[in-house]
């Protein structure tokens, strides 16, 4: 993804594998598939976690539509597709709903609702799930200020490059960058086009606005939806930095671990089938 990660401080960085190797210790118990504690109950205090994985569920889908028109887009260009598109919605009613430009044959199905932006949202300040994810995760105040350093790092340098996206306070941004950035480190590859970025983007935002309870839902709740997401990358995030920096072997293995779990525990899907 896009994201100018390295302007997050190099110490930070540095106490990301430290914290992670402890955090790793106590994020699971995958014996008899419940979670015991850490991230597992972050996420299920909140009550999203059903809200989380069904809106995944129609990403996916949307994922493909939205890459498929980005390709047409970046090979016959937006007035292109455009008046395909138009075609294709005049047309809908009375044929198959796909059709294509007379000179180029672009193929295309109607074009995509209006943004409704439902995932918009004023940051409510009494949200603070730096110290929640820390709180929970750790007991000792020292591994408690370390994760809590970390998550406001991977958060500022979030908020910093959603702003010039015009993502920001829109918690399809937070979905963008939890997929991507998992996605990433599981898979340790290259960072995806800003054309795939866009996509997804796209797609999540579809699939928010698809969703009536979202518009309903409280600036407290998207907020908390948001920073969950990007609080919840950051400890593999920057486990993965720190390794492809230091060309740490077992810290890359490492972050792969955590960013499996994080993929599991929200997507509830398997990390395999996350990759852009």
């Amino acid at each position: 993804m896009k994201l100018r990660l390295a302007l997050i401080p190099t110490a930070v960085v540095a106490i990301a594998f430290a914290t992670a190797i402890t955090a790793d210790a106590q994020f699971y118990s995958m014996g008899n598939g419940s979670y015991m504690t850490g991230y597992g109950q972050v996420h299920g205090s909140f009550g999203y976690a059903m809200a989380t994985q069904n809106l995944y569920n129609t990403v996916q889908m949307n994922i493909q539509k939205s890459m498929m028109r980005s390709a047409m887009v970046k090979k016959w260009g937006e007035a292109k597709v455009r008046e395909a598109e138009a075609n294709a919605r005049r047309s809908s009613s009375s044929s198959s709903g796909s059709s294509s430009a007379s000179s180029q044959q672009i193929q295309v199905s109607p074009p995509p609702p209006a943004p409704k932006y439902y995932g918009r949202y004023r940051p409510d300040s009494t949200v603070n799930m730096a110290k929640t994810i820390s709180d929970t995760l750790f007991e000792d105040a020292a591994d408690r200020a370390q994760l809590k350093q970390v998550i406001e790092a991977i958060n500022a340098a979030y908020k910093q490059e959603a702003t010039a996206k015009g993502w920001n306070n829109n918690f399809a941004g937070g979905m963008t960058f939890f997929l991507i950035a998992m996605s990433t480190v599981y898979h340790d590859s290259a960072d995806p086009s800003d054309e795939t970025v866009k996509a997804i983007y796209d797609a999540v935002n579809q699939s928010i606005d698809a969703v009536p309870d979202f518009a309903a839902a409280s600036n407290k709740d998207k907020t908390t939806i948001n920073d969950l997401l990007v609080g919840f990358s950051a400890l593999p995030l920057a486990t993965y930095m720190e390794a492809k920096q230091s060309g740490n072997a077992e810290s890359l293995q490492t972050a792969r671990a955590l960013a499996g779990e994080m993929i599991k525990l929200v997507l509830k899907t398997e990390p395999d089938k996350l990759k852009f």
